[in-house]
């Protein structure tokens, strides 16, 4: 990996404002133990740990009453605010208060808090994408997220039944952190909120806008904790990376 470039700080929102309900339980899934520490806790660490990120702001549940509670990393000012009612409105009220100083962060990650498997070197592919596309303002403007290509044979149902297969060779997996403009992302969203548009990531969002954010290979181990095996598969990924102090698990893109 190059070294790194000094280029302008970026700003890290972490999405933590859901509520799990598909982990069942009443404690919301990114404050679920997890190697002796809260989910959120391991989202958190590498961007805390990053020299390129300059500002760290939790977006949560206005009546959550569990990150008041949590011991927060304190090499780094970490903010908390507020969310919305969706995913897309949580964002949204993260980038309103970063704007809302007189000179905001240029660039912004978002994260899922309830990925708590990713790496320093995955955060580093998004920020060495940036530093070589800075020649590229049509490129650039579109920003970027982690991705893998979809192996499994994918299904499009109606009524429990399979009814078309796409082609996989189209089809990406999205993850997080994805990586855009803070002012463009802001306004991507305004807009799609206008428009009624379903957004389910913050690139929906930039589609919907016009935008085509790059794809940067993400890694296998950055899942999503949804359901209560990935507690005990995100436990086996941790105690590998212990063992064999590994942390970079990206694939090659076409095997």
């Amino acid at each position: 990996m190059p070294a790194r470039q000094s280029h302008a700080p970026i700003a890290v929102l972490i999405a933590a404002a859901g509520t799990g309900s598909r982990m069942g339980g009443d404690t919301p899934k990114q404050y679920l133990p997890l190697a002796g520490s809260p989910v959120l806790l391991h989202a958190l660490r590498p961007f805390v740990a990053h020299p390129r990120i300059s500002r760290i702001v939790i977006v949560h549940d206005a009546l959550d009453r569990h990150l008041p509670e949590l011991l927060l990393p304190g090499e780094k000012q970490i903010e908390c605010v507020a969310g919305g009612a969706t995913r897309a409105a949580s964002v949204q009220c993260g980038l309103t208060h970063l704007l809302a100083d007189k000179k905001p962060e240029p660039w912004v990650m978002v994260h899922d808090a309830a990925r708590p498997l990713i790496t320093e070197p995955a955060i580093d592919r998004l920020l060495q994408w940036l530093d070589e596309s800075t020649l590229s303002p049509a490129t650039t403007a579109g920003g970027a997220l982690l991705a893998l290509p979809v192996t499994d044979t994918i299904k499009i149902a109606e009524a429990g039944h399979a009814v078309k297969t796409p082609d996989r060779a189209t089809l990406w997996a999205a993850q997080t952190p994805q990586l855009f403009p803070t002012v463009a992302l802001h306004q991507a969203l305004s807009d799609a909120e206008l428009r009624g548009e379903t957004i389910t990531d913050e690139a929906s969002a930039m589609e919907c806008s016009g935008h085509r954010p790059t794809l940067v290979t993400g890694d296998t181990d950055n899942f999503k904790i949804t359901h209560p095996d990935d507690l005990a598969r995100a436990q086996f990924v941790l105690a590998g990376r212990n063992t064999t102090g590994e942390t970079d698990t990206s694939e090659e893109i076409g095997t």
